[in-house]
């Protein structure tokens, strides 16, 4: 291969070949960086949605427990109330009884 026009087209175009590996390299290696960023991007997402889940969860549990508390609290009330009426009930039969007994 003495011609040299022939000789720089094959010099070029095994630069180009080299660049063009170049350039690919580049790409996968940027390609692998970005799915690697995303993984740990998806992994910070899940457990700040698993963060709050579990928040939401001890909230709901906090709140269940203080309605239960409060109906808790309503049902005492309600159990005293009805003691009270059924004493002044029992109070009121038992004056008529007397008034009749009289």
């Amino acid at each position: 291969m003495d011609n040299p026009v022939i000789q720089s087209i094959l010099e070029e175009e095994a630069q180009a070949a080299l660049e063009l590996s170049a350039a690919r390299d580049q790409a996968q290696a940027l390609i692998r960086e970005t799915q690697e960023r995303l993984k740990q991007e998806k992994k910070q997402a899940e457990a700040q949605a698993a963060a709050r889940l579990e928040d939401a969860r001890r909230e709901a549990d906090e709140l269940s427990a203080r309605i239960g508390r409060k109906a808790e609290e309503e049902a005492m009330t309600a159990r005293a109330v009805l003691k009270v009426a059924s004493a002044r009930k029992m109070d009121r039969a038992a004056e008529a009884v007397l008034s009749y007994l009289r």
